[in-house]
């Protein structure tokens, strides 16, 4: 036990610092706060969800001591709690006929990891003053305008999207980091041999094609809806189209692996990348639509012997 209170002391001393980094004031200290999450998630992947939770915890009492109120309430609302809950999901198992152990399965854990994303992105609605929002906005507005005059209708419709959009935004990129940080983690852990799960095979997930349909439905629905609905309706959209981008990107990587391709860990870096950065929409976006038709048509195909990544 006591080695596993000074890995999760560790873990959680790590974490702080990683998410503390950008006060330095360089760029590096941003990169390493994209990594933050990663020793919350080794911790618990390594030890059990209550160590993860412990881990966080510490990063956060530091965060808080350092940094101050807010970051710490952001970084305990945003990483320590949803990475605890992720782990506790993933970490579950009950043993079969033979007595072997079958583990959460990974579409539920995606769809958990969704919902983690609705509840960042609902909370970020709560606390984001809408004026402050609408400065920002308009400050960006004028920014990438320049010295050209936009028209007001066209500003005001810009403006809008923008303003409602920020939430799901927040979600996506929390949801984003929360998933490549989980990913290595786990990969960490199995190639140390101290995974709690032996394996997390992601090419078993497979959402079901009445979720495609609700993404269209969610798609559609900010077009007729103002206010809170049009936020959340977008919201919910935002994430179920990452997950079936995810879903996508899966497929790819199996017909990709059959002809010695990308590596899935290296796909999801670039998928991660893309969306962080608000780079490659065309490939975004056709990882959705194949993620969509493998929902309703099963595209995916296995190489012969394979286990699975």
């Amino acid at each position: 036990m006591s080695t596993q209170l000074l890995i999760a002391a560790a873990c959680g001393l790590v974490a702080a610092l990683c998410n503390l980094a950008p006060l330095s004031g360089n760029s590096g200290g941003f990169m390493l706060s994209m990594i933050a999450p990663m020793p919350i998630f080794i911790a618990g992947l390594m030890q059990g969800w209550l160590f993860s939770l412990g881990a966080g915890l510490l990063a956060a009492a530091i965060t808080l001591g350092i940094g101050g109120t807010l970051p710490a309430a952001l970084f305990t609302a945003t990483v320590v709690l949803p990475a605890s809950v992720l782990v506790r999901q993933a970490l579950l198992a009950q043993p079969d006929q033979d007595g072997d152990l079958v583990w959460y399965p990974v579409t539920r854990l995606a769809l958990w990891l969704g919902g983690v994303g609705v509840v960042i992105g609902l909370g970020a609605m709560a606390v984001i003053d809408a004026q402050i929002l609408d400065g920002i906005v308009d400050t960006a507005l004028a920014i990438v305008a320049g010295e050209s005059e936009i028209p007001a209708e066209v500003r005001d419709r810009v403006r809008d999207f923008a303003v409602r959009a920020v939430p799901a935004f927040i979600a996506t990129s929390a949801v984003l980091s929360l998933l490549l940080n989980g990913s290595v983690a786990q990969r960490i852990a199995e190639r140390t041999g101290r995974a709690v799960r032996p394996r997390l095979v992601f090419t078993d997930m497979r959402l079901p094609s009445v979720l495609a349909l609700g993404l269209a439905v969610l798609t559609l629905a900010p077009l007729f809806l103002t206010g809170v609905a049009g936020q959340v309706a977008m919201i919910l959209a935002f994430m179920l189209g990452m997950l079936f981008a995810l879903q996508g990107l899966i497929v790819a990587h199996l017909y990709a692996r059959a002809a010695g391709g990308v590596p899935l860990m290296a796909g999801l870096y670039i998928f991660g990348l893309a969306l962080l950065l608000l780079l490659g929409p065309v490939l975004i976006m056709t990882l959705l639509l194949l993620g969509i038709a493998d929902a309703f048509f099963s595209l995916r195909r296995r190489p012969s012997g394979s286990t699975g990544t």
